[in-house]
């Protein structure tokens, strides 16, 4: 998983899928660098390819993506969408962008985001 945070790139060292409600559907996945800087990015991935576009809603949650820094520093997505261009068996790959706003509200711009992770 990378993706540009206002121009500079950031490349993830690992990458886990999250689930939902203890059902263990799969609702997303979270990446990070050295635990210092990271990609949170909520959807419903299990639904396959297609476009989800943030602060919409699919069942009951909300599509949200994440900036985070060190847990302390959230910028939470304002616009943006999450895509799964392609699946293959248990593999899916997609892209992702949104401009996210932080508690002070100061923003951040993440573009051309990619992601691959297999189940």
């Amino acid at each position: 998983m990378q993706a540009k945070v206002d121009g500079a790139l950031i490349v993830c060292d690992s990458i886990v899928y999250l689930t939902q409600d203890f059902v263990g559907t799969l609702y997303g996945l979270e990446g990070y660098k050295k635990g210092n800087i990271g990609f949170k990015l909520l959807f419903p991935i299990s639904e396959g390819v297609g476009t989800y576009p943030f602060l919409t809603f699919s069942g009951s949650y909300e599509n949200e993506g994440w900036l985070l820094y060190n847990y302390t520093n959230q910028y939470k997505s304002t616009n943006g969408s999450v895509s799964i261009t392609e699946v293959k068996g248990n593999k899916y790959k997609g892209t992702f962008s949104f401009t996210g706003v932080n508690f002070p509200g100061e923003s951040k711009i993440i573009s051309e985001g990619v992601f691959e992770i297999e189940k």
